[in-house]
């Protein structure tokens, strides 16, 4: 990573105390249609407008906690409740919101907390009072960005106040609470960054320079940035207890919290080592749904995904993921952000979501049967459910980007872009079927000839294609993006994967047992796109070879097996539709093709 891209200035809008100058560029995408239109929808629907957020309030008015994450929930609901209500134009929900922002604000108290703990339990290990504190900072923050109410802001900054009197020398050390080795706490830094990038308050960045200095003096995370995450600290005696340095949410929290950081000070080391961590994650974690992790920690899990993983791709995981992701494209102008964002987006994001758009599932397994998931802390709602809707704020602030004399379009579905570039607007209309089909048609819908360039992104190839020329109203330009099958083997195993999009066999095929081992009688497996099931988005269909491979070649089966999209694979959400995305590979003594090495590795 470049020094000057670090150390670039904050955009203005960011510096200025209004609502509507905290826009991250001059795009605005709008009337998102397709299928993630309608997977958006309905999340909000359900999910997100369904909430009882009078219920998510209640819990600060009762301050007896000793353990409990209850109050995380607000927040996170916050984090994409006025994104959605302002996207939809949903007055009424707006209202809703609002009153939901007063009445939390209401029990504050004089010295600026916010929470369900009382005195004597905050600042102590093995609870989760300023990880609830993090997420209703957020939540202010939000709710000042859409609406310009200073009091949400206000009330956050009194927050922030209130922890910066607890922490410091002298006192108890911030990377001492909470637990998973103070990362939960640690992760507060986001939203203190958040206040000083709209207040300019130096005792914000104060506070912000004392954490980031924690987090190294507590759980190492700048100076063990090239240490494995799995390997950090010895195996924890048990799994839910402070020692536990492996925890993957919380982890990913922090360095998303650098990134903020390294951005408003022009850091390059901070920076790099959130980059380094990342890469690590990647690397040994990231499975080849776009997630990972295990019992909700990092677990070289990369390198053991076709064995089952107890409680695999936690949705927080996921939606944390795909956040971090966006912050580093954000950093780097790397394409490689966007394919890795969107390849958790199409399998294990939306994988989770169930088909009413009301709940999101706690864990995504590789193989096997969905499970809808259940309450936490005696409440109607789960941390996965309230976190899952932040993935689809993160597509829309993902998708389009116009600075520095370009647009550029990093995802790719039907929707409007309202632009600005250099004093010159226009609209944008984005038309395709991706991932499905890899044509994508552009056209403008403004009434003058707009010249601008437009940036590609060329999804897997790590690099964008640049259309720079004057576009006329109403005329229609097609362009065609990558999208192959991949064969993607590891260890004895193999999957399929098409663009950013990971299959699997589906015991509603009806043809074999999912998890048999095959062959194949050929360097490399016939596969083909096939059409699509009335309960899928995509399938796919492979030659293999069956029965007695190894002890009897002659009683060996070859015949076709269908595979559909991750997402829609198991999505009865219950044994009708058990699944599997790695088949196992054995070796066929006729065709003499060995199970070992690799065809194609996903992602970059």
């Amino acid at each position: 990573m470049q020094a000057n891209s670090i150390a670039a200035p904050v955009l203005a809008a960011l510096t200025a105390l209004s609502a509507a100058a905290c826009a991250a560029d001059a795009a605005k995408v709008r009337d998102l249609g397709g299928y993630v239109g309608g997977r958006m929808r309905a999340c909000y629907e359900g999910a997100v407008k369904g909430e009882d957020e009078k219920a998510l309030v209640a819990v600060f008015k009762i301050r007896d906690a000793e353990w409990d994450w209850k109050s995380e929930f607000w927040g996170k609901w916050m984090h994409s409740a006025p994104v959605f209500a302002s996207y939809y134009g949903d007055d009424d929900f707006k209202r809703r919101i609002a009153a939901a922002a007063a009445e939390l604000i209401a029990t504050q108290t004089p010295d600026g907390y916010i929470g369900n703990y009382p005195p004597k339990n905050r600042c102590r290990r093995s609870n989760w009072d300023v990880w609830g504190c993090k997420y209703t900072m957020l939540g202010l923050i939000h709710q000042y960005d859409f609406t310009g109410d200073r009091r949400a802001l206000g009330a956050a900054l009194k927050m922030m106040d209130d922890l910066a009197s607890r922490f410091g020398p002298g006192k108890v050390q911030i990377d001492d609470t909470g637990n998973f080795r103070g990362m939960p706490s640690l992760s507060v830094l986001e939203p203190v960054m958040w206040l000083y990038n709209r207040t300019r308050e130096e005792r914000c960045l104060a506070f912000a320079k004392y954490i980031v200095g924690r987090m190294e003096e507590g759980p190492g995370l700048l100076g063990k940035r090239n240490v494995d995450v799995a390997a950090r600290f010895p195996p924890p005696p048990k799994w839910w207890v402070w020692e536990n340095g492996a925890k993957a949410y919380e982890m990913t929290s922090c360095y998303q919290g650098l990134v903020e950081y390294a951005r408003a000070t022009g850091d390059a080391d901070k920076a790099a080592a959130a980059v380094a961590a990342s890469e690590n994650i990647f690397r040994n974690e990231i499975n080849i749904c776009g997630s990972g992790a295990s019992e909700e920690c990092w677990c070289y899990g990369r390198r053991h995904q076709q064995t089952p993983a107890v409680n695999a791709q936690e949705c927080c995981v996921t939606t944390t993921w795909m956040r971090f992701c966006e912050a580093l494209w954000r950093e780097t102008r790397d394409p490689k952000w966007a394919d890795r964002f969107e390849r958790a987006f199409y399998n294990a994001f939306l994988g989770s979501l169930l088909p009413g758009g009301e709940r999101f599932a706690m864990y995504g397994p590789l193989a096997g049967t969905r499970h809808p998931c259940g309450n936490q802390c005696g409440m109607k709602i789960n941390c996965c459910t309230a976190n899952g809707p932040r993935g689809f704020v993160e597509f829309l602030n993902f998708m389009a980007h116009a600075a520095d004399g370009a647009l550029t379009l990093n995802l790719y579905a039907p929707a409007k872009i309202d632009f600005e570039l250099e004093n010159r607007r226009g609209t944008l209309a984005v038309d395709t079927a991706w991932p499905e089909s890899g044509e994508v048609a552009f056209t403008l819908e403004s009434p003058e000839p707009v010249r601008f360039k437009l940036r590609l992104r060329l999804p897997g190839e790590g690099r964008y294609r640049e259309i720079d020329r004057e576009w006329k109203p109403g005329e229609k330009t097609v362009e065609k993006l990558p999208l192959e099958i991949a064969v993607v083997k590891e260890n004895d195993s193999v999957a399929f994967t098409r663009g950013p999009v990971t299959f699997a066999r589906d015991a509603r095929f009806a043809d074999g047992d999912i998890f048999e081992p095959v062959g194949f009688k050929a360097a490399k497996p016939a596969v083909r796109t096939v059409g699509k099931p009335a309960w899928g988005r995509q399938a796919i269909e492979v030659t293999v070879t069956t029965g007695s491979i190894m002890s009897n070649p002659a009683d060996a089966e070859k015949r076709r097996v269908k595979l559909v999209d991750y997402a829609s694979a198991g999505n009865t959400w219950n044994g009708d539709s058990r699944y599997a995305v790695w088949l196992r590979h054995v070796y066929d003594p006729e065709s003499g093709v060995n199970p070992g090495g690799t065809y194609e590795n996903y992602g970059n």
